[in-house]
C-alpha cells in the first residue's frame, strides 16, 4: 500500500532546538572538568541526534535548515572553542 501526501505539512522546529539546547546544558552540567575532545564526543552522541532525527522524512525550508545548522554552530563555538 502506497500513501502519498499532496500537501506539505508545516513543521515547527522549536521543540527540536529546545531539546537540543537542553541536552547541551545537561552535558555541560555533568562534565565540568572533562577534556574538550570528550565534550565534543558527548555533544555528537547526545545532542546532535536530536537535531538530525527524522530529517529525511520532514520537508524543511532553507530557513529552517539554516536555523538547525546555526544551533549546532552556536553550541560548538560557545562551549568548545
Amino acid at each position: 500500500m502506497l500513501v502519498t501526501f499532496c500537501k506539505r505539512v508545516k513543521t515547527d522546529i522549536c521543540p527540536f532546538l529546545r531539546k537540543f539546547y537542553a541536552s547541551i546544558n545537561a552535558v555541560l552540567a555533568h562534565s565540568k572538568f572533562v577534556d574538550e575532545d570528550v565534550k565534543l564526543r558527548l555533544f555528537k552522541s547526545f545532542a546532535l541526534p536530536l537535531l538530525t532525527y527524522s530529517l529525511n522524512v520532514l520537508f524543511l525550508s532553507g530557513t529552517q535548515l539554516s536555523k538547525l545548522n546555526s544551533g549546532w554552530n552556536n553550541a560548538y563555538k560557545r562551549y568548545l572553542v
